[in-house]
């Protein structure tokens, strides 16, 4: 199991488009490509800037992450990986969204984000128990 990565910690500036793409300044496809650096970032997208991973980028608002390739359709495949997502279904412009709805999209990250940690955290303390019940199955032997 690996850690929730820090960069999918919640950050308002990950709100801004300017900012999702600052992060994909390596990204791999030209800005020619159906998938370019800023078709991926107005789609709620940043790179999650791993040298070794220089395709994945998660989206700022329900943290799925997702490995691109040079033709895929970044609004499309949002949609389809994600349709919950709330930045998939407010489908608007940053500069068309209302004050509402930006601090509805920075509340749904912070969700998300507890929800993740707290999944993460679950899922050690399980772990855990079955370690110990493991251990203890063995001394009654």
């Amino acid at each position: 199991m690996t850690a929730v990565p820090a960069v999918l910690k919640p950050s308002a500036k990950m709100i801004w488009l300017k900012e999702r793409l600052s992060t994909l300044s390596k990204w791999p496809y030209p800005d020619s490509a159906p998938c370019s650096a800023r078709k991926l970032a107005e789609t709620g997208f940043f790179s999650l800037q791993l040298e070794d991973e220089p395709d994945l980028a998660a989206c700022f608002v329900c943290l799925k992450q997702m490995y691109w390739e040079k033709n895929d359709d970044p609004k499309a495949e949002h949609a389809s990986h994600s349709p919950d997502c709330l930045f998939v279904k407010i489908n608007k412009k940053e500069e068309d969204l209302t004050v509402s709805e930006f601090m509805d999209l920075y509340r749904e990250s912070i969700i998300n984000y507890k929800k993740m940690y707290m999944n993460e955290v679950l899922n050690k303390l399980r772990t855990q128990r079955n370690e110990f019940s493991e251990l203890g199955n063995t001394k009654s032997r």
